[in-house]
């Protein structure tokens, strides 16, 4: 899956570099607009009207190969994911998602009534939306602690109460498929992986995890493929450059073990030096890419306030500056406003800056969520393409996110793990 984001009238050709079949989001600010289907090699035409006055079907138009497919995911498509509720219960939600997953299948149906989807895609999304209701079975109990920090216990023989296969090389094209094995795993991994708890070093032992399913359940082409993928998924050029940069030489030695276990255990050639490819690629790209390190100029930003006013990080310049950046819809981002409450009353006459700077451009829920928690500091939100620049300059892919920038705009610390930490770095500074 890719994501695009637009935010102007524009005519444009975007070429993607995919050798597979792929589903690509059209993403106006931070919302979903559109979904489209696209093929290695193929050109689709899409016309977006961003005239709110119009309803979504009259909204946009495909023309290609892909476009049966491409109408049926943004214009009848069901979503048939579902958060937990914090007083369901198991079978109350696992009803829920049945009921979803049923409605799912029957709008595909519905849709292809008159025969127009291509009948590979309509097997491949039947398959799909089967996985994503099994997967959504058994992480509701990750979802449980993450939403409302509430530890739910899983039921016993949870795989056999999902009901469906766990080898299958009919769904080797399902994203759903994939993620369902991944949660094939130890229950303390449904509070570990939670955003307040996971490292590098939980992950990885997560990872091992999945390699221990594949071993044990797996035993056909599905195999190779899904241990390639939980390997890769270890190694990204985020990872590196925060690994290079604080000098985690544990992370290096833990990517060596994945490598060593990929060329013992992977089968199939093909896919071992796609691996081995991906791996040397990465660190390429990370080597080159450089990354926040301490002593590096801090990037720029101009951000709303909630007064409507501009605001530019330079604009701080001469103070130590702390920078939160969060979403209105992340839990343990809005759990820990009573800490960064505290830890504001704490410094905020010494010269020091706390800036709340909010990725998502829901303003409304925004404003909402600061007057509700009395949340202290200074607030700014992104809008336009500034929420997806900012996480990439800022190498965000968790949130809370911390950053503590010196009084010459330089960074003293990026992804600070938590508040303790950043409280203790704020004390060696002053």
């Amino acid at each position: 899956m890719m994501n695009i984001f637009f935010e102007r009238d524009t005519t444009e050709i975007i070429k993607l570099l995919v050798n597979h079949p792929v589903t690509v989001n059209l993403i106006k600010a931070s919302y979903s607009y559109a979904c489209c289907y696209a093929l290695p090699k193929d050109t689709l035409e899409i016309w977006l009207d961003l005239n709110d006055v119009k309803s979504s079907a009259e909204k946009i138009t495909y023309k290609g190969k892909t476009a049966s497919i491409s109408n049926y995911l943004t214009k009848f498509k069901i979503n048939t994911s579902s958060i937990p509720g914090s007083v369901e219960s198991v079978n109350e939600y696992n009803n829920k998602v049945d009921t979803l997953t049923k409605k799912g299948l029957a709008a595909l149906s519905t849709f292809n009534e008159s025969k127009l989807l291509p009948e590979w895609f309509v097997k491949q999304e039947q398959i799909d939306i089967q996985y994503s209701g099994a997967g959504d079975k058994i992480s509701q109990f990750s979802q449980s602690f993450m939403w409302y920090n509430k530890f739910k216990p899983r039921t016993k023989n949870i795989i056999d109460q999902v009901n469906i296969k766990v080898d299958n090389p009919e769904a080797k094209f399902s994203e759903s498929y994939y993620e369902f094995l991944c949660k094939i795993c130890p229950e303390q991994y449904d509070t570990l992986l939670a955003p307040q708890n996971s490292t590098s070093e939980i992950f990885y032992n997560f990872i091992k995890e999945n390699l221990k399913t594949a071993q044990s359940n797996l035993h056909s082409e599905i195999k190779d493929v899904f241990m390639a993928q939980r390997i890769c998924s270890y190694i990204s050029i985020r990872a590196i450059s925060d690994a290079l940069t604080f000098g985690d030489s544990a992370y290096f030695r833990r990517v060596d073990s994945l490598i060593t276990y990929a060329k013992t255990n992977l089968t199939d050639t093909v896919i071992l030096n796609v691996l081995l490819s991906y791996h040397k690629d990465q660190f390429r790209n990370a080597n080159s890419s450089g990354s926040l390190k301490p002593g590096t100029k801090a990037p720029d930003f101009k951000l709303t306030d909630i007064t409507g006013k501009i605001k530019s990080l330079s604009d701080y310049k001469g103070q130590f500056v702390v920078i939160n950046f969060w979403a209105t819809w992340c839990s343990p981002c809005i759990k820990s406003i009573p800490e960064k409450n505290k830890l504001y009353q704490e410094y905020y006459n010494k010269r020091i800056v706390f800036l709340n700077v909010c990725i998502d451009p829901d303003k409304i829920k925004w404003s909402e969520l600061i007057k509700e928690n009395n949340f202290q500091g200074i607030h700014l939100i992104c809008s336009g393409d500034w929420g997806d620049l900012i996480q990439k300059s800022y190498y965000i892919n968790a949130i809370p996110h911390y950053t503590l920038i010196d009084k010459n705009g330089e960074i003293i610390m990026n992804r600070i793990a938590g508040i303790e930490e950043l409280q203790d770095l704020i004390k060696k500074q002053l």
